[in-house]
C-alpha cells in the first residue's frame, strides 16, 4: 500500500489550516487508506466469482435471516447499509440468478421475505471458505490480543464518526440562508 497522508502533505494541511489536528488526519486518512484497499480486493475477489460485493453482502445477511423464516427487505436494506431502492436492484438481480426468492410474509400480508434458495446457499458454501481463510491470512499480522484492540478501537472510532455528519449540514447551514439560498 502506498503511504498516504505523507509527511510533506500533512505538513502543508498543518500550515495552511490552523484549526487541523494533523495527528487526528493523519490516522483517520490512514484508516480511510486501508479501508479503500480492503473494498477494492473485496470488489476484485467477488468479480472473479461472477458476484459483486454488494450482492455477496445482501446473500450472506440473507443467510443469517434464512434460518429464522426470511429478512424484509427493509430489514436487510438497513443491515446491509443500502437504500431500500437499491436493495430492490440487488435483490431484483440476485431473483433473476435464481440465488434468492421473495415469499409472502405470514406475518404481514403485505410484506415479503426473502430468502436463499438451494442454488444461493450452495453458492455462498462454495465461496466462503476461502473467504475466511483470505480474512484470516489478512489478520494474520496482528496477535489475538491487538485484533482484540483494533477491534474495540473501531467501535470507539466509529462512535464519532456522526460529527463528519453533523459537519457537512453544519457547514451547509452556514452557507445558506433561510429559504435554502447560498449566502455567498
Amino acid at each position: 500500500m502506498k503511504p498516504f497522508p505523507t509527511k510533506e502533505y500533512l505538513d502543508f494541511v498543518a500550515d495552511r489550516y490552523a484549526v487541523a489536528d494533523i495527528s487526528a488526519l493523519e490516522t483517520f486518512l490512514e484508516v480511510v487508506g486501508v479501508v479503500r484497499v480492503m473494498n477494492s480486493g473485496m470488489e476484485n475477489y467477488f468479480s472473479k466469482l461472477g458476484i459483486s460485493h454488494a450482492r455477496f453482502k445482501v446473500m450472506i445477511n440473507t443467510l443469517f435471516f434464512t434460518k429464522s423464516g426470511g429478512v424484509s427487505p427493509a430489514l436487510l436494506a438497513e443491515s446491509v447499509g443500502v437504500t431500500r431502492a437499491t436493495i430492490t436492484g440487488l435483490l431484483d438481480s440476485l431473483e433473476n440468478d435464481q440465488l434468492i426468492e421473495r415469499q409472502p410474509d405470514p406475518n404481514d400480508r403485505r410484506g415479503l421475505l426473502i430468502k436463499l434458495t438451494a442454488a444461493g446457499e450452495a453458492k455462498l458454501d462454495s465461496m466462503l471458505p476461502a473467504h475466511y481463510e483470505r480474512i484470516g491470512r489478512a489478520m494474520s499480522k496482528l496477535t489475538s490480543t491487538e485484533q482484540n484492540e483494533l477491534t474495540s478501537l473501531i467501535r470507539k472510532f466509529g462512535q464519532g464518526l456522526d460529527a463528519l455528519e453533523y459537519c457537512a449540514s453544519n457547514e451547509t447551514d452556514k452557507n445558506e440562508d433561510d429559504s435554502g439560498a447560498s449566502k455567498k
